[in-house]
């Protein structure tokens, strides 16, 4: 937008659009999740070297197709004993495993400062199952 000031003419640069629009849902999300950071499967494929662990595929709100998510994580971390358990019950939820709420619950035991795998939890013990997630506007 191009404007006038006391005879001066300036520029507004103002972000709009569908990405923006995005980035500021999944910063919303993060809250709901217990992330701190997620990414899209889009960014993922940009970024030869990523290390992070996936969280599920999320409608968030306003949207009409969902997005594989993921949370970055260090690569050191990525060989821990607490994202390898993580890892393992994502990989149940992901195959419809029932037994997943109970690798869940066993992540959460161990570690119990983990949000991302509380969430999940709790999405299992409501009765949710597999990994589709639908943020709703709150």
């Amino acid at each position: 937008m191009v404007g006038n000031f006391g005879g001066e003419q300036y520029f507004d640069y103002t972000a709009h659009g569908d990405a923006i629009n995005t980035a500021a849902r999944l910063e919303a999300a993060n809250k709901y999740l217990g992330t701190r950071i997620c990414v899209s499967e889009q960014v993922v494929e940009h970024i030869p070297d990523f290390t992070g662990r996936p969280v599920g595929t999320v409608l968030l709100p306003g949207k009409t197709e969902p997005l594989k998510l993921f949370e970055p994580l260090p690569a050191e971390r990525m060989e821990s004993s607490a994202i390898q358990a993580y890892q393992a019950a994502f990989a149940k939820l992901e195959a419809g495993d029932p037994s997943a709420s109970q690798a869940f619950a066993a992540v959460v035991g161990e570690y119990a400062g983990d949000p991302l795998a509380t969430y999940h939890l709790r999405r299992t013990l409501a009765g949710e199952t597999g990994v589709n997630i639908i943020l709703s506007e709150k």
